[in-house]
C-alpha cells in the first residue's frame, strides 16, 4: 500500500513548532554561554587576586599601584598587570572573555603582548585608583592593607573599560575607554570619544547587567552596575573629581565601597 505524503498544512505546522522551540531554546543557550563566560571571568579575577595578595605579602603589606611612573608624572611607566605578572604567569587571565578588548581605534591596532601590553589596557579589568594609586613625584604613599578599614567590602578591581578606575569617571564616563560596562542602561550618555567597539559593552554590559568584582581582601563577587555606580556617586556628590583623588581629600570621610579609609555601610 502506498504511503500518503505529508500535506502542505502538516509541513507548515511542523515548521512552526520548530520555530517556536528555537525561539525558546536559543535565548536559553545564549544565557548558558554567558554564564560560562561570567564564571571564566570570575576565575580570572580570582587568580589576579591571588597574584595581588602574593605581591602584598612580598612588599610589606602594600598594594601595587595602578600605574607607577618611572620618572615624573608622565612617560615610561609600570602598570599593575606588569607587577603581578611574575605571580600569575599568564596573559590570558588579564582578558575578560565577554569583553570587546583591544587598545587603539581599531580591533587590529595591536597584537597580543606588544606595545606595552596594549591588548589588555582597555575593555578588560580596571583597578580602583583610590586603593591602587597612580604613583608619580609628589603623590601620596602607597596604600597598605592594614589601613583599609574593611577589605572585604572595598572594591579593588572589576570589569571596566580602562586599566585603572577613578570613581568620578564611573559617574561621568569620558575618553576612549573610561566607562563602567552597562552604564548606558542606567541612562548615562555615551561619550562621543568612546571607541565604537565599546558601544555595546557601554550600553548592555558584560554579565547580566553587572560586573565581576575583586575585593581588597582577595575574594570575588558579582555586583550590579547600578550598585557600583551608586557607590561612586556617593563620593562625587561629596565633591570627588578625577583629580582630587588623594587621601587628604575631605571627600574620603564619606562611606563608600570605593573608599578604603571609612567602613562601608
Amino acid at each position: 500500500m502506498r504511503r500518503k505524503a505529508f500535506t502542505l498544512i502538516e509541513l507548515l505546522v511542523v515548521i512552526a513548532i520548530i520555530a517556536i522551540l528555537a525561539s525558546i531554546l536559543f535565548p536559553v543557550f545564549s544565557r548558558a554561554r554567558e554564564n560560562a563566560r561570567r564564571a571564566s571571568c570570575m576565575s580570572n579575577l580570582k587568580q589576579i587576586g591571588l597574584g595581588v595578595m602574593q605581591y602584598v605579602q612580598d612588599y610589606d603589606e602594600t598594594y601595587p599601584s595602578s600605574t607607577r611612573y618611572i620618572s615624573g608624572s608622565s612617560g615610561a611607566s609600570v602598570s599593575w598587570y606588569q607587577d603581578i605578572l611574575p605571580y600569575v604567569k599568564s596573559y590570558e587571565i588579564l582578558r575578560c572573555p565577554s569583553s570587546d578588548s583591544g587598545y587603539g581605534p581599531a580591533d587590529s591596532s595591536y597584537a597580543w603582548g606588544t606595545s606595552d601590553y596594549a591588548y589588555v589596557k582597555a575593555g578588560n579589568y580596571g583597578a580602583n585608583r583610590v586603593v591602587m594609586r597612580i604613583m608619580s613625584d609628589g603623590n601620596a604613599a602607597y596604600v597598605k592593607m592594614p589601613v583599609v578599614v574593611s577589605p572585604a567590602t572595598i572594591y579593588l578591581m572589576m570589569d571596566y573599560g580602562e586599566m585603572r578606575i577613578s570613581p568620578a569617571l564611573v559617574v561621568n564616563p569620558g575618553g576612549a575607554s573610561e566607562y563602567l560596562p552597562g552604564i548606558g542602561a542606567l541612562g548615562i550618555a555615551q561619550p562621543s570619544t568612546l571607541y565604537n567597539r565599546f558601544a555595546r559593552d557601554f550600553q548592555n554590559g558584560r554579565h547580566f547587567g553587572g560586573v565581576n568584582v575583586l575585593y581588597a581582601d582577595g575574594h570575588t563577587k558579582w555586583a550590579a552596575s547600578s550598585e557600583v555606580y551608586r557607590e561612586a556617586k556617593k563620593l562625587t556628590d561629596g565633591g570627588l573629581t578625577s583629580t582630587n583623588i588623594g587621601p587628604a581629600s575631605a571627600v574620603y570621610r564619606i562611606s563608600s565601597r570605593w573608599n578604603p579609609w571609612v567602613e562601608s555601610q
